[in-house]
């Protein structure tokens, strides 16, 4: 998945989502997903490579699927797309905001953004599940991930001086946060 950029694959999944609305989708719905993307790029032209291709999407589902649902919601697929595809760590940042833009308004209201919060500490959860350097560390095991995505959520809106409900945060004002 690392030949198709994080951006490019999550502009496709918007246009997915659009066509399709917005209800999770299946193993197959998933697979099918990214094998048209990998063929649009011409990442898979062989039946074989199709196989082979497609083994392997059935194992990332398996790995995003963090709820074992039998389904991927959106914020499963944009921790997928934002992981598992290339670019820049900026690219891929800025992919998985745009997947949370749901008005597509280059912004994200406090729900929008608690959202996106949310799938990168899911996403830092399920690498660390999987990671036994980062698996040990009592503090992670301890830390409710719902609590934690509200009080970064406030505390970006409250630095910002924005109301919720009220302001939207862009993708420059959010990168400054970040790292200021």
């Amino acid at each position: 998945m690392r030949k198709v950029s994080a951006l490019t694959a999550s502009k496709a999944f918007k246009v997915y989502m659009q066509k399709n609305g917005n209800s999770p989708l299946s193993q197959q719905d998933f697979v099918e997903f990214m094998i048209s993307i990998m063929k649009k790029y011409d990442f898979c032209d062989t039946k074989s490579e199709e196989d082979i291709i497609r083994d392997e999407f059935d194992k990332v589902f398996s790995t995003f699927d963090y709820d074992k649902s039998g389904n991927l919601d959106a914020e499963e697929v944009a921790n997928c797309l934002s992981l598992m595809c290339g670019g820049s760590i900026n690219h891929k940042i800025y992919a998985a905001f745009t997947l949370f833009d749901d008005n597509n308004s280059m912004t994200l209201s406090f729900d929008e953004l608690n959202k996106f919060i949310r799938c990168v500490f899911q996403t830092f959860d399920g690498l660390r599940k999987g990671n036994s350097a980062l698996e040990g560390g009592e503090v992670w095991n301890k830390i409710d991930i719902k609590k934690l995505t509200l009080a970064a959520t406030e505390k970006c809106f409250q630095d910002m001086k924005l109301v919720k409900g009220k302001g939207e945060v862009n993708y420059t004002q959010f990168m400054s946060w970040m790292t200021g």
